[in-house]
């Protein structure tokens, strides 16, 4: 049975003369600690995607506390640009010897200056200091890197855990999808990731997440980056 979704909701509408010309189409879901205190297509269902990287960190947050430094914690939770220093903290990540077991898709510097780079690494992906300390978070776990991006490995199995923890035990997993960069993401509602995001904010002296995200904004993103 094919399952019922909500719809997309109205935002903006630009008008000619009284006419339609375009919709901009989405969702807002305003959370405020544990409290929804608005909703408007909150409860359409989307993809968590980079906008989990902090709540996947979340797995390792007790093993990186005194693992890592404050730009590798940060690098772990950014979607950035691939410039050189995305690049070198990145791969501080990692012994050399291990890097090939990055499985990062090949890319090329989101936004390059001067001599332009046309060879694509894994390491100038966006998503390769996720990947880098995941393997690191694995290691000191004492799990296997072999299928680190499989949803099935335990990596990703207590990501769904924790998203369980927070949200309830009513919380049900969506769909399960190989994302962009080859790890899994999970769809949930909008309201669902406002809480998860709220939760970052109410916890946030817990663990180290939100503050290496504020003390690095430039390797959460880079140059002309929303992020930072």
């Amino acid at each position: 049975m094919t399952r019922v979704r909500p719809d997309w909701q109205p935002l903006v509408e630009y008008r000619r003369n009284g006419i339609a010309e375009n919709t901009i189409h989405g969702a807002v879901s305003w959370v405020s600690g544990r409290n929804v205190v608005y909703s408007f297509g909150g409860n359409v269902e989307v993809y968590g995607r980079s906008m989990a990287k902090p709540i996947m960190m979340k797995v390792f947050a007790e093993e990186f506390r005194n693992a890592l430094n404050s730009e590798q914690k940060a690098i772990a939770v950014a979607s950035h640009n691939g410039d050189t220093e995305h690049v070198r903290v990145a791969r501080s990540l990692l012994l050399q010897s291990e890097w090939g077991m990055m499985q990062t898709p090949l890319d090329v510097p989101l936004v390059q200056f001067g001599r332009q780079v046309r060879r694509p690494r894994r390491w100038y992906h966006c998503c390769s200091g996720e990947h880098a300390a995941i393997l690191r978070g694995c290691k000191l776990k004492g799990w296997s890197r072999i299928g680190y991006v499989w949803p099935h490995h335990p990596f990703f199995q207590e990501h769904l855990a924790y998203i369980h923890h927070v949200l309830g035990s009513d919380w049900k997993a969506g769909t399960i999808a190989k994302d962009g960069c080859g790890l899994p993401t999970v769809s949930m509602t909008v309201t669902d990731l406002a809480r998860l995001f709220a939760n970052l904010v109410t916890d946030k002296e817990k663990d180290w997440i939100w503050n290496a995200m504020v003390a690095h904004p430039d390797l959460i993103g880079g140059f002309n980056r929303l992020d930072s």
